[in-house]
């Protein structure tokens, strides 16, 4: 029996979240990167994780050209 699987349960959906999150401010990273003689900014709000598996979205997007 694991000693807190109440808590892994409810953990679970804000490491998913997290989890995603992480992954699409490292794409956008890599995007900035690549892309950094051309673009100054990048405002992304809100930024939505869908159902496990779908990835995120983000709402409303801005950016920037140099």
């Amino acid at each position: 029996m694991k000693p807190y699987p109440l808590a892994e349960e409810l953990l679970r959906p804000v490491l998913r979240v997290a989890m995603f999150r992480a992954d699409a401010v490292m794409c956008l990273s890599r995007l900035a990167s690549e892309l950094e003689d051309e673009v100054c900014e990048v405002d992304l709000n809100p930024v939505l994780v869908l159902p496990a598996g779908k990835g995120v979205i983000a709402v409303d997007a801005l950016v920037a050209l140099r």
